[in-house]
């Protein structure tokens, strides 16, 4: 049976995304309130908003970079069933499935 370990890592990765892609959408409205505030006072406020725009920026990377993860792990998951069901399928004999999960494996295999 295949830890569901790396499953959860990867929901809760999904979750923390998905709150930093809402704080980055919050922070850019924050910045557009911001130079609209200023575009009514004057034209001469050339760093409206910079901070919120930079807070903006930085939680859109980190959720980028946390999806990364994400998406290796279920890959490195996904890769790992696969070898295993293929260890499985040529204990019983199944010469189909193991043709099919080796091309699907790139000839990833354990001990023959």
């Amino acid at each position: 049976m295949i830890p569901r370990l790396p499953l959860l890592i990867a929901l809760l990765l999904l979750v923390i995304a998905s709150l930093l892609l809402g704080s980055s959408a919050v922070f850019g409205w924050l910045h557009l309130r911001a130079c609209q505030a200023c575009d009514r006072i004057s034209y001469q406020c050339a760093d409206a908003g910079f901070g919120w725009e930079a807070l903006s920026a930085i939680c859109l990377l980190a959720a980028l970079v946390v999806l990364t993860c994400a998406l290796i792990l279920a890959a490195a998951r996904l890769v790992l069933r696969s070898s295993r069901l293929l260890l499985w399928a040529e204990r019983r004999g199944w010469p189909r499935l193991v043709r099919w999960l080796r091309a699907r494996c790139g000839g990833a295999t354990g001990p023959r």
